[in-house]
């Protein structure tokens, strides 16, 4: 590419010349060798835009603000020029081999997409309009997409070329009512991120937000709250510790109810896990879980512990034959939220304290048999097996209570403790009543949760 470029610049400053009559090539050694050069592409296009007129100049960056690839359609709507010379001025382009055409239209039979005949190109047209200029280009361009994608019912595909150009217009946006409505846009997209695993463009998308001075105002707290929680879930998964540990400390203070903060928690505690700080991890559960209404009963744990079996069975037994199946899902957010949490800390807390562990999971089930099932009791219900199995040799209980968890998850198609469950029944449960060949096909299912 470089070397292509190198003897274009010659043959335009006629220090390569071609005879047509004999077919011969003639050259000016000394001026060739004086051509200055550039180990940079970039910075030897960009020290030789003159080769190109104003005018190709003045569209291709505009071109170049839409992407490597841009339409004729695009590109009339950012640059205002009329269709007829944006044409001339494109086939002009197309002829210095700058972009070259990539699709044509049906009824006009002209060229409707062009495409930068490499991204050097593009780097270099994309820079020659002001800063100013170009954020004025994305802004409109993102305006023009999002009411496009709208109409024909694809935001969901179209979400984050959307967003890109937000992203860099967005101090274009005047109005207040139109910042928060594409700050709105940004925040949804970085979720949208998060779904894809995309959590170094949510951080982009979410840095640009926290950069916001007006989202500082007392009045914006709540927003800048939902930013905080999707930066923190961003950072976590980006294993940036320190920054994480440090957004948790401020969410904290920020909500207004803890049920808000369960989610996360639930983020703090794995990294915190990751990092083997599973006492950490147990303390900031316990202060949450506190906040909900749970109270960790502390150095009684031994005695609380015996209390909580004895009342688990007899409380089993008062639900009959039917075990769990005839409850109902609790109603009450804040019985999600709890079980949710204890769900989160059964693993942690039994690398340095069992028990505590054996804690989190009748705390959970006897929640479960007052106030209805939720996803995370049922995946607690379905771990009974080792409270019960290490502390009453218990097996039978726990093999009923697995299968009970498993067909109210499957009924109501709980994806997020489904595998969980199965993979607790194929490891731990099925084999003391079933065929280890009746366990198989739950431990193969367990898989999938590597893929959600």
């Amino acid at each position: 590419f470089y070397i292509k470029q190198f003897l274009r610049l010659c043959h335009s400053k006629g220090y390569l010349k071609l005879d047509m009559d004999t077919g011969s090539w003639s050259w000016k050694e000394d001026e060739i060798r004086a051509c200055p050069a550039q180990e940079n592409v970039v910075d030897f296009l960009t020290e030789n835009l003159n080769q190109f007129s104003e005018e190709t100049i003045s569209l291709l960056s505009f071109g170049a603000c839409i992407g490597q690839g841009f339409s004729f359609e695009d590109l009339s709507v950012v640059c205002d020029l009329p269709e007829q010379e944006i044409n001339r001025r494109l086939i002009t382009a197309v002829g210095q081999e700058a972009v070259y055409p990539i699709g044509k239209g049906g009824k006009t039979g002209w060229q409707t997409m062009y495409q930068f005949a490499h991204d050097r190109f593009q780097q270099v047209f994309y820079t020659v309009l002001s800063e100013k200029e170009r954020a004025d280009v994305h802004y409109r361009l993102g305006k023009r997409y999002e009411e496009c994608a709208r109409a024909a019912g694809d935001l969901d595909e179209r979400a984050f070329e959307i967003a890109d150009h937000y992203a860099m217009g967005f101090g274009e946006a005047g109005n207040p009512d139109e910042r928060r409505r594409i700050q709105e846009f940004l925040l949804d997209t970085a979720h949208r991120c998060g779904l894809v695993s995309a959590f170094d463009t949510a951080e982009r998308y979410l840095n640009l937000l926290l950069s916001q001075p007006e989202l500082k105002r007392p009045e914006n707290r709540p927003f800048l709250t939902r930013i905080y929680m999707e930066y923190h879930t961003a950072l976590c998964n980006l294993v940036k510790e320190e920054e994480c540990d440090r957004i948790y400390g401020m969410l904290c203070n920020l909500v207004a109810e803890p049920t808000e903060l369960v989610d996360n928690c639930c983020l703090q505690i794995s990294s915190f896990c990751n990092r083997g700080r599973y006492e950490d991890a147990f303390e900031i559960g316990r202060a949450l879980l506190g906040q909900l209404g749970v109270t960790f009963p502390g150095e009684n744990i031994k005695l609380t512990l015996g209390r909580e079996i004895a009342s688990f069975y007899q409380e089993r037994e008062a639900l009959g034959a039917e075990d769990i199946l005839n409850l109902k899902e609790a109603e009450d957010p804040v019985e999600a939220g709890i079980s949710k949490l204890l769900c989160r800390l059964c693993g942690p807390t039994f690398f340095f304290n069992p028990d505590y562990s054996y804690w989190t999971v009748f705390t959970a089930v006897r929640r479960m048999f007052r106030h209805g099932y939720t996803p995370h009791a049922l995946q607690m219900y379905s771990n009974l097996m080792m409270p019960l199995g290490e502390l009453r040799r218990d097996y039978r209980t726990p093999y009923a209570a697995c299968r009970s968890a498993m067909r109210l998850a499957e009924k109501h198609q709980y994806r997020e403790v489904i595998y969980s469950i199965y993979c607790m029944f194929a490891l731990h449960t099925g084999h003391w009543f079933e065929d280890v060949v009746n366990e198989i096909p739950y431990a193969k299912e367990s898989l999938s949760l590597i893929h959600i």
